[in-house]
């Protein structure tokens, strides 16, 4: 699928760099956006002084060079500044409790340098191990099964609501120890936080609703904690609890932090690829044939699903600890840096024909959807498990799904569907 340009207001140029980072309704097709960059300037500082890197080489060095730092980024990235509005500063500067919550659900792992980034990962990893993981099949398949099921009989869907997030939601719940009743409140405060962060720096009522949702998050978890005291499992948050109690140099709040994001990162992306992906078979009728055809090819499928429109557009923010020489240009000490993903997996260096949908890619697996160095997505083996299941059950139970009308993604910097609505064409 060759990407179309996308043009300004005027329709005389295209779109900028700046205009994609800040506008969420520009980033419906940016890809000549960033194939332009991309052969002009692979690692590129913007007007606002972030650099953004589009190429797959650039994007390698730095997510594992240990002089960029995610930490430096994230531990004042809710925090307001001199650049907002005054009402927001006001807010900040009169609630200290404000300030609490959203340092102690900053400390999640997926924001830790080293030493901390390994001492928190390793506390979770085993759990998030492929033999661990393929543990969960059963009931990812039980939990599967009862989603298509409630489809059934219905002869249009809401595909969001209806199909992509439901697996992931439970699956994470179960595995936390997080009640599922709860998903309608953490899933909106993931939705809120989730996004908004990976683009500079959040601003004006994006930063409202994130600092809302840090503090929901804080005092959910905080109140969940302390329940689960003396009625200890062997779920997510009773690992990370024994942990705290024998001694391992873990907090409450680091308790939080981690807490907030399994729960974040375990649904919210998950169901985004599988919306994504859906919508690449209902505009690729060849594609979806195939895979009704050749069920056997549907983990190739997925992961070109995630490379040529993963859940997530953009790394979270950077920091250059030092001044690092990449791809000609030298990143200065303190700079911020962003990773493009849409961009470095349409690198044609390294992916052939790229905007072309190929399931027999012989290089499938060097995506960057899951990121890449220390931080590589820590739940990547479960959003495989969950998107090839589901996938095997659409294309056997819903393999006649057509598009109602074209869907709109979300304001945030995830990619993904408000809503995605599909009728099956056997029930006309």
């Amino acid at each position: 699928m060759a990407p179309s340009t996308v043009a300004r207001n005027d329709d005389t140029a295209k779109l900028t760099i700046e205009e994609i980072l800040s506008n969420p309704a520009a980033r419906t097709d940016p890809y000549a956006v960033f194939d332009e960059l991309r052969s002009q300037s692979p690692v590129h500082r913007t007007n606002t002084g972030v650099w953004v890197v589009t190429s797959h080489k650039a994007a390698t060095q730095l997510l594992r060079d240990p002089r960029v730092s995610r930490w430096e980024a994230a531990r004042t990235e809710t925090y307001p500044d001199e650049q907002d509005d005054a009402e927001i500063q006001e807010i900040f500067a009169k609630d200290p409790e404000l300030k609490t919550a959203i340092d102690a659900t900053g400390l999640m792992l997926i924001n830790r340098d080293e030493p901390d980034h390994t001492r928190l990962r390793k506390l979770v990893r085993h759990a998030f191990l492929p033999g661990a993981i393929a543990e969960w099949q059963a009931r990812i398949d039980e939990a599967t099964d009862a989603i298509i099921e409630r489809t059934r009989h219905k002869k249009e869907l809401e595909f969001i609501r209806d199909v992509a997030f439901p697996l992931p939601e439970i699956v994470i719940c179960e595995m936390s120890g997080v009640p599922h009743k709860d998903h309608a409140l953490w899933s909106q405060w993931s939705h809120d936080s989730v996004g908004a962060i990976r683009t500079p720096k959040p601003r004006g009522e994006n930063l409202r609703r994130v600092q809302e949702a840090q503090r929901n998050f804080y005092h959910y978890f905080k109140a969940l904690i302390a329940k689960r005291r003396g009625n200890i499992g062997d779920d997510l948050i009773s690992i990370l609890m024994k942990a705290e109690e024998e001694g391992q140099k873990l907090s409450e709040d680091e308790i939080v932090g981690t807490m907030v994001m399994l729960i974040q990162a375990g649904h919210e992306t998950t169901a985004n690829l599988i919306g994504t992906g859906m919508m690449i078979l209902l505009t690729h009728p060849d594609l979806y044939r195939d895979l009704r055809e050749n069920p056997e090819r549907i983990p190739q499928a997925v992961e070109e699903f995630l490379r040529f429109d993963g859940p997530a557009q953009f790394s979270l923010p950077r920091v250059a600890l030092e001044d690092i020489d990449c791809e000609g240009v030298t990143i200065a000490k303190g700079d911020r840096i962003i990773i493009i993903r849409h961009a470095v997996n349409r690198d044609p260096a390294i992916f052939s024909n790229p905007h072309h949908i190929d399931f027999d890619r012989p290089n499938i697996h060097e995506h960057q959807a899951f990121g890449s160095g220390p931080h590589v997505c820590l739940g990547r083996q479960l959003a495989l498990l969950e998107a090839r299941t589901m996938f095997r059950a659409i294309v056997q139970h819903l393999p006649d799904l057509e598009l109602i009308e074209p869907p709109t993604y979300h304001g945030l910097a995830t990619r993904g569907f408000k809503e995605l609505r599909v009728r099956r064409r056997s029930l006309s």
